[in-house]
């Protein structure tokens, strides 16, 4: 479930062109991919891993790579410290119900249904979303399936846009992944905000109804899209793997995210259609985030 504290939207918009360029480097003893290089997109300020001879920027080591995604992370937790506190907290009340928790869900179709994590409308006396320049309203839980952690719920309204889900989803030759939804650095947010994440050697293709994957899961991101780069779904974040026996605390644990085979079979079980994309070109990061806006909501859950 996500914390239920309601919290401050950390960032205005503006700070969203700065996470969209958030490097995906690989992390202190981490065993980078073989035969996989670091390659340093200069135009982007941005780091991803990727095959010899198809780098189009700098080669640099690991060590550089490390170095200059820590720089990156230093640069936007000191314009998070600067740009917090202005924003009012969201309501704790809605019509004398009080705000359990908050998550994350994006529209399938374009009658309005929405699918997300079982876990972040469960036990809710009335759901509701939000959205990035509009909202949805009051939900309908339309279907659940706890042992997957899946769930749709229905809007009142159209859908103002629609996500497509990946017909090859992890089999493309590209590790590079977003998550967007509505968590800043652990605090619940009020505007989508975009996690960069890395996808191993086709485990989003595999038939087990969950994958791991590298990126930092927060409370916020049950039920966000996990977008391949060209801008398609290849899995539904579900949750943050727990620590490893003897791990430190601070120590990062992957992403879970609910495959496609399982999140398809699910859907197609209960009648919802989805939109299957083309991947017809590779997107920017600032243009899957523009694009994502439209067809994620914030997920609200209340007593």
């Amino acid at each position: 479930m996500p914390w239920p504290r309601p919290a401050r939207d950390a960032c205005a918009s503006a700070l969203a062109a700065i996470l969209i360029l958030a490097p995906v480097v690989a992390r202190g003893g981490e065993a980078m991919r073989s035969g996989a290089i670091f390659c340093y997109d200069a135009a982007r300020d941005a780091v991803a891993r990727t095959l010899p001879g198809a780098c189009g920027g700098e080669t640099i080591d690991a060590a550089e790579a490390a170095r200059r995604d820590d720089a990156r992370m230093r640069h936007v937790r000191a314009a998070i410290g600067t740009a917090d506190g202005g924003a009012p907290p969201p309501p704790a009340r809605r019509d004398g119900r009080l705000l359990k928790g908050t998550g994350s869900g994006f529209f399938v179709n374009e009658t309005g249904e929405i699918l997300t994590n079982f876990h972040a409308v469960r036990a809710c006396g009335e759901i509701t979303a939000s959205g990035h320049g509009h909202a949805a309203g009051v939900l309908r839980l339309v279907a659940g399936a706890p042992a997957i952690d899946l769930a749709v719920v229905k809007a009142a309204a159209p859908a103002p846009a629609v996500a497509r889900f990946s017909r090859a989803p992890g089999m493309r030759g590209d590790d590079h992944a977003l998550i967007v939804g509505f968590s800043l650095f652990g605090k619940p947010s009020q505007s989508a905000t975009v996690t960069a994440a890395r996808l191993g050697d086709g485990v989003a293709a595999s038939e087990a109804w969950r994958f791991a994957f590298t990126a930092r899961v927060f409370p916020g991101h049950s039920g966000s899209p996990l977008l391949d780069a060209f801008g398609e779904v290849v899995g539904i974040v579900h949750a943050r793997a727990r620590p490893l026996p003897g791990a430190r605390p601070d120590a990062e644990r992957p992403g879970l995210a609910v495959g496609l085979g399982a999140a398809r079979r699910f859907l197609a079980a209960h009648r919802v259609r989805v939109i299957d994309g083309d991947a017809g070109q590779r997107l920017d990061d600032a243009d899957i985030l523009a694009a994502a806006r439209r067809f994620v909501v914030r997920i609200e859950c209340w007593s």
